[in-house]
């Protein structure tokens, strides 16, 4: 009987490790990080859109107790002006190497702990069409409203996101991140989240229109983010 059971065991972890051996892991996955931190390092300090450029104005310190949380591989955050629009905008980019460490961390959670208080309820996810070159690309979000009392005014903004999963393509919520956390053959290859900041006295079409062209501006961004590093295959979303 006890022979019985030992002969059982080792059939059963045999299974396991024909089952799992070829599952990415973090050193697997090192290459695709490597990569995507270059693509991130590397966007330019003027993104040429439909109309006019996207001129870096400002990078504002990401502070420490968010670089802990997140420890992300690869981070930028700048303020942009567009002169031909008239417009200013923040774009921020991070990307993890754990979809873990990216589940706590989007604008319901960050926003509050912060100070800011919401303006309304957000409403359901919508998408903008982005053309790029030969393509054109659906870019879901999720636009959140928050405002912050002060003096001699109270500061109000509106926050484009949304999230690019590895072979699961761009996405408007954390549940998505969440799933992908619990994929061990998705987790290694982490998550991204892209967010565009606006004053909140914009109105929302302006604003959608301004967050569209930044879209345009970065071009790729989104799509590298979003590839499947192990089919090298086109995210759900292109057209």
């Amino acid at each position: 009987m006890r022979g019985v059971s030992m002969t059982l065991t080792l059939i059963v972890l045999a299974g396991f490790y024909l089952a799992t051996k070829d599952q990415p892991t973090a050193d697997s996955a090192a290459p695709h990080h490597a990569e995507l931190a270059k693509v991130v390092e590397q966007l330019p300090d003027r993104l040429v859109g439909t109309q006019g450029e996207w001129v870096v104005i400002d990078r504002p310190p990401v502070p420490p107790a968010a670089q802990q949380l997140l420890r992300p591989n690869a981070l930028t955050a700048r303020v942009l002006r567009n002169d031909v629009l008239g417009a200013q905008a923040s774009f921020i980019v991070v990307q993890c190497r754990d979809s873990r460490d990216m589940a706590g961390h989007y604008p319901p959670n960050c926003y509050p702990a912060h100070g800011w208080k919401w303006q309304e309820a957000p409403g359901p996810s919508s998408s903008v069409q982005v053309a790029l070159p030969g393509k054109t690309v659906t870019v879901p979000y999720q636009l959140y409203r928050f405002r912050q009392p002060g003096f001699p005014r109270e500061r109000q903004i509106k926050i484009f996101s949304f999230f690019a999963i590895p072979g699961r393509g761009l996405v408007p919520d954390i549940g998505s991140v969440r799933k992908a956390a619990e994929d061990y053959r998705v987790r290694p290859y982490g998550a991204a989240q892209i967010q565009v900041i606006v004053d909140g006295s914009v109105e929302d079409a302006q604003a959608v229109a301004w967050f569209t062209d930044l879209m345009v501006a970065s071009g790729e961004l989104a799509l590298a983010l979003s590839r499947d590093p192990l089919l090298d295959n086109v995210p759900s979303g292109v057209e």
